[in-house]
């Protein structure tokens, strides 16, 4: 247990932006508890994987056991390369799971804080508010407000201290700005329809400006994939061609090899690299 807890500090001294990404992962077992399990079962692998290796060679080395620490040793870094494969499965499933939960409150943001601004107008309170969308929404897509409920209800917090919670866990980064500005505004009044007006047209504005951005890469990759598509192997054909009729060769290739490659390899190749490179777009 002292190697668990002694590698558990280790990365939480030394990577505290880990434990961050845990808590917007939104797990149900507590940061350090994670961190801790995940150590512990990767330690686990390695005694595992040391202690099948080394009755494999019990097995099946004849006695007097000649050489049997020098092939152990083999096994040294293979049990320590799958310690390593375990530990990093448990550090990049926080960020993958991170990752898909915002996505998944991205595509609904601007419903999601629309709804909050025009029920906040209405003049109902955020507990009601926060009601109100989980009910619309879904406990799904709208889980960050489902936790606020549950810190307001089964907890007992107060609604500062709730939102500041809920900020802290929500993966999204936008949502979690809404959530901290919040936590800042009920504590002045209880009238936070101005503070949700405010964030909701910086989002707009944010939003179409990524749109203005993404029409103009796309713009600008459409006239790559025109010209590497259409014109230059349309010139480097002709010139090719004429070169064959010419009976020439280019740096001893035969032009028909060549044109061969361009047509079949290269434009396949540059389309599928033009469209790979517009899909993050």
């Amino acid at each position: 247990m002292g190697v668990v807890d002694a590698v558990s500090t280790f990365i939480v001294n030394y990577y505290p932006w880990y434990e961050v990404v845990i808590e917007k992962a939104n797990f149900r077992i507590p940061t350090r508890q994670y961190i801790r399990l995940s150590v512990k079962i990767s330690l686990t692998v390695f005694v595992c994987c040391l202690g099948l290796s080394s009755l494999y060679l019990l097995s099946y080395i004849p006695s007097p056991y000649a050489g049997l620490f020098s092939q152990f040793i083999i096994f040294l870094p293979l049990a320590f390369i799958a310690f390593l494969f375990s530990i990093s499965a448990f550090m990049i499933y926080p960020i993958i799971r991170k990752i898909s939960l915002s996505n998944r409150l991205d595509k609904n943001l601007i419903n999601l804080v629309a709804f909050l601004y025009s029920l906040s107008a209405s003049g109902a309170d955020i507990d009601e508010v926060f009601n109100r969308i989980v009910e619309s929404f879904g406990k799904e897509d709208a889980f960050p407000f489902v936790q606020y409920l549950h810190y307001r209800t089964v907890l007992g917090w107060d609604v500062s201290r709730a939102l500041k919670r809920v900020a802290e866990r929500c993966p999204n980064d936008d949502l979690a700005n809404i959530f901290s500005m919040l936590s800042h505004s009920v504590i002045v009044s209880e009238d936070f329809t101005p503070v949700i007006e405010t964030l909701y047209n910086r989002i707009l504005e944010i939003r179409r400006l990524n749109f203005e951005k993404k029409v103009s890469s796309l713009t600008f990759l459409s006239e790559i994939f025109v010209s590497s598509m259409v014109v230059l192997p349309v010139m480097a054909i002709t010139i090719l061609t004429i070169i064959s009729m010419v009976g020439s060769s280019i740096f001893g290739m035969d032009p028909a090899l060549m044109t061969a490659l361009i047509v079949y390899l290269l434009i396949p190749l540059a389309a599928v690299f033009i469209v790979a490179a517009s899909v993050g777009e």
